[in-house]
């Protein structure tokens, strides 16, 4: 089990997050949103299209990728996750998995989606060697990631560098399990697996659209925690004011990445 791996076990078991698809339904991906990361698909939905939705965390783009009509397997490390995404999403098939010794064979999956995923890997080569290995030939992958060009997470980032790591870790600034990466990293790596047609989009992220009041502050502190959850209401805040800013590498919350696969 990698480090990456372990980093996120723990912590999902000390920072358990109540009720996250409440959270989810306030702030949860737009349709529009749905809708722009969906149409870099080439393949239509089908039942006879297999989707891993590799991290799938809570469960809800497990869900709406079903109810596009895709036959969907939605994978996580976390056991709470699993446990209550089954609960509350029991038409979509849900496993326990370190994915990056996932249990599939070679060349099982037509499409693998990974949201708010590989930013919990230090190492892109390590995840998406697994991608790649798990993805039929001419496969897609597509990746929906926070974008670490935004001036937001640059902020963020600055901070960690400034307040001791124990200060950051408890607001929830910092974790050991996430490393915000700038969208040409996720490029190169894609590239130096032989992916082609790999392209790129910047998107608002989910908080850049949601208006915040008094119902949101009370599920973003219920969800998280109060330090943790007025640390993700500031995030919230200056999301909304950079997006002003007419260059989109800098102003958007989010990233899209598309590629196919093929042999060398």
């Amino acid at each position: 089990m990698s480090q990456d791996t372990i980093n996120e076990i723990q912590f999902s078991a000390n920072h358990p997050l109540k009720d996250p698809w409440n959270l989810w339904k306030i702030i949860g991906a737009r349709q529009e949103t749905v809708e722009h990361v969906l149409e870099m698909l080439k393949v239509k939905a089908s039942p006879n299209i297999l989707v891993l939705d590799a991290g799938s965390g809570h469960g809800a783009w497990s869900k709406l990728l079903s109810d596009k009509g895709y036959s969907v397997v939605g994978a996580d490390v976390s056991s709470f996750h699993m446990k209550n995404s089954k609960k509350k999403y029991g038409a979509v098939s849900f496993l326990i998995s370190d994915l990056l010794h996932a249990p599939f064979i070679q060349e099982t999956f037509n499409v693998t989606f990974c949201s708010h995923f590989l930013h919990h890997f230090q190492n892109l080569q390590e995840v998406i060697a697994e991608i790649n290995r798990v993805v039929k030939e001419d496969g897609e992958i597509l990746v929906y990631e926070p974008n670490g060009a935004n001036l937001v997470y640059r902020f963020t980032e600055m901070f960690k560098h400034i307040l001791p790591r124990k200060i950051m870790q408890g607001i929830g600034v910092d974790s050991t399990n996430e490393t915000i990466h700038q969208y040409n990293a996720y490029v190169a790596a894609f590239l130096a697996f032989g992916f082609k047609n790999v392209r790129t989009r910047f998107v608002n992220d989910d908080a850049q659209e949601a208006k915040f009041d008094s119902a949101l502050a009370k599920t973003f502190l219920h969800t998280y925690g109060i330090p943790i959850g007025i640390t993700m209401m500031t995030r919230f805040l200056l999301f909304k004011l950079v997006v002003r800013i007419p260059n989109e590498s800098l102003s958007r919350g989010n990233l899209i990445i598309h590629a196919i696969k093929t042999s060398y």
